[in-house]
């Protein structure tokens, strides 16, 4: 009888809050890019392109010049994946020209 009693009252739970369930939509996805704060910082020791690509035929982004710091967050042989500090701007650019 003790079952009984506990099956009416967890349907007529159920029921009474049937009515009630909302549905709520997952926010919207978007993509967060996060730069490692560790990345080492080099110093570029040169005027040099910064590309969007590995290549000497990649566009270049932005020139930068003796002085500007970098956070190398990629190699592709002696190439570098950097973000420049400043305006995080990202693309790639010589090793060659870099203080290591």
């Amino acid at each position: 009888m003790k079952t009984v009693k506990i099956l009416i009252v967890a349907l007529a739970l159920s029921a009474g809050l049937a009515g009630c369930m909302v549905s709520v939509d997952p926010p919207p996805r978007s993509v967060v890019v996060v730069r490692d704060p560790y990345a080492p910082v080099r110093t570029v020791s040169a005027s040099v392109n910064l590309r969007t690509c590995p290549s000497t035929s990649c566009a270049v982004i932005m020139t930068l010049r003796k002085g500007d710091n970098v956070r190398v967050i990629g190699r592709d042989g002696s190439w570098v994946n950097v973000v420049v500090i400043g305006p995080e701007t990202e693309g790639w650019m010589s090793s060659n020209y870099l203080f290591w």
